[in-house]
Parts: structure tokens; sequence; C-alpha cells
């Protein structure tokens, strides 16, 4: 610390003292529950944290329960005494610096002190090294700081139900990183477009600039696609003819070489899935001469090929939604050339080609059916671009999964078992390589176990269905136990912070981003006093439900 240390043993701030130790448990026999300090109240409650000055070190506590017992005072008669009970989290280094962990433990009759905003910010804000998140919902508890390196680099899960704040906390914490860092690297994928309100293109109040890419303008060429996720989007697995996959292998495989040398390559180093381009219009006619085929046989006209006729849902398919508008996104190229096409869509991604610092790609107008292998092949196109760079350091890079457990589901894992595999990967190798995840979900208890259990951090907002709490309750340490039984109960926009990103967990009262996302409910009182507004026509939301255009 380059500061000095503020005075953690404020006489006036002094409460009581240990009357017993039982492991991390200590109870405190308090001569008062609150305190006053240069006209600021402190008070002794749930989930604040302490001081308790032992003889070697001083050590740091969370208030656990707080309860008044009958017992005999000094000239044994019966009076009400202050019970406190507190868990040990960690000490004092050196008599200023925290520690988690327990050095040693105190004593029977160690005083204790409440702890000013000043000493809390002390021991554990980031500032160096950090953003602010929020305030303290502790009396007197002061700002909290994020580390931004283990916040955005060691994956960070925020939960809550709906309506508890999570877009109003991604939305702060995002802005809250862009404000202190300009080169910030997001790529945010939003399913409901909620975000374009808090983010818009340009930032005048950062003085950043953010792009929005919807699925109109959403460059992602097929041949981009490995042959699984081409073969998830293309080919029904239900109709699908013996050794159909190994035929659509072979020829993809074969076009991808014609065009290999355009790329400085042999066609002996070209796989199946070596992102280089093929034709599309030659891959289906290639499988229409397999489904007509006639190979030599014991008469003049020969006989019917292996596929002849076992291929035609294979091709209805291919040409169906090849040319469904609602897959436009896999065939329009902006240049016709290819051999930067790869280059400008992840360059538009990172944020390179237009120098922002967040993209957001609103994934609103996307097909259902889709929208699981869509956001698996981004993740995938992220991690092997990042896996092949030669110096992580450039471009660390995070993605936002908003909305997560409607295509990375702990159940049903079958039918979206592309994005679940692509996702989980870059979860467990995804720090070595500089992507980190900031997973966005109002029911954990569905969502991918191997994500969750990934995550170096939780921002818990309130959570009320009873599965869900039980299942966070397992991912927080146990001196949380008091916060966790509050989920039910929190504000909105309050919420349990926990994990590598913070000193000490705590419960923090989210910053209001600003501007804020379009996620507030609905005002129903408004709309039914005042009728429908001029002009309003049905028309014109058939008109945008038809072009898919909001």
């Amino acid at each position: 610390m380059d500061h000095i240390a503020p005075n953690f043993h404020e006489t006036e701030l002094e409460f009581g003292r240990v009357r017993d130790v039982d492991g991390t448990a200590v109870t405190i026999e308090a001569t008062h529950l609150s305190r006053k300090l240069d006209n600021t109240e402190y008070a002794v409650e749930l989930g604040a944290f302490v001081l308790i000055a032992a003889q070697k070190s001083d050590l740091i506590a969370s208030v656990s329960a707080i309860r008044l017992v009958e017992g005999p005072d000094q000239n044994k008669s019966l009076v009400e005494k202050r019970i406190v009970t507190c868990t040990l989290v960690g000490f004092l280094k050196n008599g200023s610096v925290f520690e988690r962990g327990i050095e040693r433990y105190p004593t029977v009759g160690c005083s204790t002190y409440l702890l000013t905003e000043t000493a809390l910010s002390f021991m554990f804000s980031t500032t160096k090294d950090g953003v602010a998140i929020g305030e303290r919902c502790q009396r007197g508890g002061g700002s909290e700081h994020v580390r931004v390196d283990r916040m955005f680099g060691r994956h960070t899960a925020i939960l809550g139900t709906s309506g508890s704040g999570k877009s109003w906390t991604v939305a702060s914490l995002i802005q809250s990183a862009m404000a202190s860092l300009p080169h910030t690297r997001i790529l945010f994928l939003d399913l409901h477009d909620e975000y374009r309100a808090a983010f818009p293109t340009k930032f005048e109040r950062l003085d950043r600039k953010i792009q929005h890419i919807s699925v109109q303008n959403l460059q992602l060429p097929y041949w981009l696609l490995s042959i699984d996720e081409l073969e998830e989007l293309f080919v029904s697995q239900e109709h699908a003819a013996p050794n159909q996959s190994a035929l659509l292998r072979d020829l993809i495989r074969e076009l991808k070489s014609n065009h290999a040398h355009n790329y400085g390559l042999s066609a002996e180093k070209v796989t199946v899935d070596t992102p280089i381009y093929f034709s599309f219009s030659e891959f289906i006619s290639r499988i229409k001469a397999k489904d007509t085929e006639m190979v030599a046989g014991s008469t003049s006209a020969g006989k019917q090929g292996p596929f002849f006729g076992k291929l035609s849902n294979l091709l209805m398919r291919l040409e169906a939604r090849s040319s469904d508008p609602r897959f436009a996104f896999l065939f329009q190229t902006k240049q016709p050339g290819m051999l930067d096409e790869f280059a400008a869509t992840l360059e538009e991604f990172f944020g390179i080609q237009n120098d922002t610092q967040l993209t957001i790609l609103d994934l609103s107008g996307l097909a259902s059916d889709v929208l699981s292998t869509v956001v698996g092949v981004i993740t995938r196109l992220c991690f092997e671009y990042k896996y092949w760079d030669a110096n992580p350091e450039h471009l660390p890079l995070t993605l936002v999964l908003e909305e997560a457990h409607n295509y990375l589901p702990r159940n049903d894992s079958a039918r979206h078992r592309i994005c679940i595999e692509r996702v989980e990967r870059v979860a467990k190798e995804g720090r070595k390589y500089g992507v980190g995840l900031l997973v966005i979900s109002q029911r954990p208890s569905e969502l991918s176990e191997t994500v969750l259990s990934q995550c170096a951090n939780f921002v818990v907002l309130r959570l009320t269905n009873p599965n869900d709490q039980s299942y966070v309750r397992n991912l927080l340490p146990d001196f949380l136990s008091v916060a966790v039984e509050m989920l039910p109960y929190l504000r909105t926009g309050e919420a349990v912070i926990s994990g590598e990103a913070v000193e000490m967990p705590t419960r923090v009262r989210i910053r209001p981003p600003n501007p804020v996302p379009r996620s507030e409910d609905i005002g129903y009182l408004a709309a039914w006093r005042a009728g429908l507004p001029a002009g309003y026509s049905v028309n014109t939301v058939l008109s945008r439900w038809r072009q898919r255009q909001r």
C-alpha cells in the first residue's frame, strides 16, 4: 500500500469482547450494537465486517447472528446480554493488508471494533487494478471495486430472477470498465435487443465507440462452419442416409481443396474443417449427382449408385435453408473475392475494423432453431482465433452470453450439443488464451454445470425459485449463509458478490448504469390510463414482423 493505513482501533468504535471461540465461529458479548464516530453511525448488523484485536494480528470476521439472552451480571442478577456470533474470514498482515484465511485464533477477552468506510476501503478495495461496481450494503461500507483481470478473464456468472436487475448490473459493470479502460474488447450476444439503449453507437459520456450488428447485417459465411456445425444446421439425422456423414465430409474437403492455392495452402494440408471457401451451389450439385448416380452394372444401363434416391431429404433441406431469409447471414458476403472475408468477420467481432470497444450482436431476429448453433459457432471462432494467436496478451476478449440457460441447458443437451461443447471448452481452457466469459442467467439450476463450475466469480441478485437458491447456496462460501438466506428478499439492483475479483464476498448495491438498458417492466398503469398513442398502426408492426426488422 502506498497510502497511510487508517486507525483500525478507534476507541469510539469498540463494541464488545470475545466470549467464546469455536473453530471459525467467535462469540462476542457486545456492550453496544451501534457507535458513532465523526457524526457517522456504525452498527453491528448481519453480514457486516468487524475487527477482533488479537494479540499478534488483527482478525476480520463477518457477523452471522445477533441475539439477546438472559444471563447473570457481576452481582448475579439476571440481565439481558447482547450476543454477537461471527465467522472468521481473514486477518491483517503487517497490521493493514487484508489476507483471506486464519493465521491464528483470537483468545477470550479480545476487544472488538466496528470498521469505518476508510478502513473497509483500505482493506478490500482494489482501486488500482479494478473498477467500481457499487456501494457495500454495510452501513458506512463505502464503494466496492472488482479486479478487471479476475472479473473479465476468469469467467463470471451474473445470476438473478427476472426483474432482479441483471441487465442493470451487466450494463453498469461494462460501462464502468469502458469508462476506465479505453481499449476494451467485448463481444456481447444480446438475445432481446435490450442493450442498445444502454450502449449508444456514439457513447459521448464515455467518449467510446460501440457497434451494433443486427441479424440482417451479420456476416457468418457458411464455409467458416465446422462439419459438425454444418450437419447441425442442414442435416436431419432422422432422415439421414447410411454413410451420409462420410459423404459430406469427403465432398466438402474436396471442394475446399480446389481453393487451397488461393490461401497459400497445399491440398494435402486441407481438412474438412479448414476455414477456407467452397462453393455451396457446387456442393448441392455434387449431392444431386450422387442422388441420381448410376454406376457400372451387369447391364448396359448400369445400376443405381450407393446413394441413389437416398439424398432427397438432404437436398430439400439444403435448398430450403439456403434460400430462407432467416438464414441469409450464412450466405451474404461483403467481399466476392472471399480471401479477406474471414478476416473482415473477425475484425468486426473484435472491434478492430472500426476501433470500437464493444460489439453487440443483436440476435433477437434469429430463428430459434438455429440460435444455439450460431452461439456455438461464434464462440468457437473466437476461441480458435485466440488459440492460434501467438501472444494472447495482444487482444484479451470477453464474451457476454445473455440468457445463457436458453442455449446452455443442463438437460436437453442433445439438442444444444454443439453450443454446449463450444462454450464448455472456453470455460475450461479460455483463460489460458485470453477468452473470458460473462454468463448471464435467471435459472442457474438449469444452466450447464460445467460452465458454472468454471466461473471464478458470482454476482447473485434476487432469486425466488427454491431450486435456484439451493444451487447457488453450494456455490458461495459458508460465511455468506446469512446473505444467501436473504436472496429472495434482495432489492432490485442489490447483489451478493463472491469470487477472485473481490477481496471479500459481500452484499453490494449496484451503481445505476447511465444510460439504462431497455429492460424495465412495461408500464401497464400508464398505458391503460392514457390509451393508444396518436398514429399507432397495426400495419406498421406487421411490416416489421414480415421484414424481421424491429
